[in-house]
């Protein structure tokens, strides 16, 4: 078994000690981005040295595990063993959340032959269906999970959708109106009592990618999706605390169209970050063979007090909100 890399003791130390110096109702770890990063092992490993002395009810992973350029008879094995990886990392629970680099190449024609579709992602998170309340539907990669003790719903959801016939194939940055009509008739369907966290590896918004962060430009159904959750959140009152997504690779917290962004650093610190964030956004600096060349987040929700407390490990800064 790897060992504990020196740089990464006193980190471990230093966030679960603030963790347990803090009041919250719910804890969870959150990661983004880890595309078969070479500090995976380590990554992997401080998470569950930290679960260990805080005990997370959940690790949940915003996407992109693979790099998106591995043929399927490779892509579908590899998934699976990183799902495992990740799943045996904590003592509860793993909720994986597909991203556009999981399977299949970006925003281009492919052969069928060569594309881990959804089929073969639900089939690499059947260890879902060991969990109790974890609600889902054959073969789509969006699903739920219940604490009804605890009043909390994670809903994840898939930022992509694709075309296909029996020799091409196109994906769609967006959700498509299954998905929408899902999260209506479904996954958005609790009282007032409830507190809803959603998950997803994109933002709804195109401006997103420029740098800007603006509420009236949308992915495919972006602004539909946007209309559905605050109808039904403004019918039902349920509390919302937050919209977590990866995607970017930076950090950015903030609220739009009333609902809570909060987007999470890429783990790896090998990708290079030729993008803007939008304002109030940026990136954490990383030096390799150093603390900051991890980077994840322990949640800590506060239904009380209506408050999100981020504890940052490794590259970055804490965060808040309340909600």
């Amino acid at each position: 078994m790897k060992t504990i890399k020196p740089y990464y003791v006193d980190e471990i130390t230093r966030v679960a000690k603030k963790i347990n110096e803090e009041k919250y109702d719910f804890l969870f770890a959150l990661a983004a981005d880890s595309h078969l990063d070479n500090s995976l092992e380590d990554f992997l490993i401080n998470i569950s040295e930290v679960d260990k002395l805080v005990n997370f009810n959940c690790l949940v992973h915003m996407g992109d595990f693979l790099n998106g350029n591995i043929p399927k008879k490779y892509t579908v094995g590899i998934l699976i063993s990183q799902m495992m990886k990740y799943k045996n990392a904590v003592n509860k629970r793993f909720y994986p959340v597909q991203g556009n680099h999981d399977g299949y190449w970006d925003n281009i024609y492919y052969c069928k032959t060569d594309i881990a579709i959804d089929e073969d992602w639900y089939e690499a998170t059947d260890f879902l269906e060991q969990y109790d309340n974890v609600t889902r539907i054959k073969p789509k990669p969006y699903y739920y999970a219940d604490y009804p003790e605890k009043k909390i719903r994670f809903i994840i959801l898939c930022s992509f959708y694709y075309i296909m016939d029996d020799n091409n194939f196109i994906k769609i940055y967006g959700t498509d109106e299954d998905q929408i009509s899902w999260l209506k008739q479904d996954a958005l369907n609790v009282d007032g009592s409830w507190t809803i966290l959603i998950f997803s590896h994109d933002t709804p918004f195109e401006e997103f990618d420029h740098g800007r962060c603006k509420s009236d430009t949308s992915k495919q159904n972006g602004q539909l999706l946007m209309d559905t959750v605050l109808f039904e959140k403004n019918k039902r009152q349920f509390d919302l605390a937050g919209w977590f997504a990866g995607h970017y690779h930076g950090d950015f917290i903030g609220k739009i169209r009333g609902i809570n962004f909060i987007l999470t650093g890429s783990q790896t610190a090998y990708v290079p970050q030729l993008w803007q964030m939008p304002k109030g956004g940026g990136f954490a600096e990383r030096i390799l063979n150093t603390v900051s060349e991890d980077l994840w987040d322990s949640v800590l929700i506060d239904k009380k007090e209506r408050k999100i407390k981020l504890i940052r490990f490794g590259a970055g800064k804490d965060r808040s909100i309340e909600y």
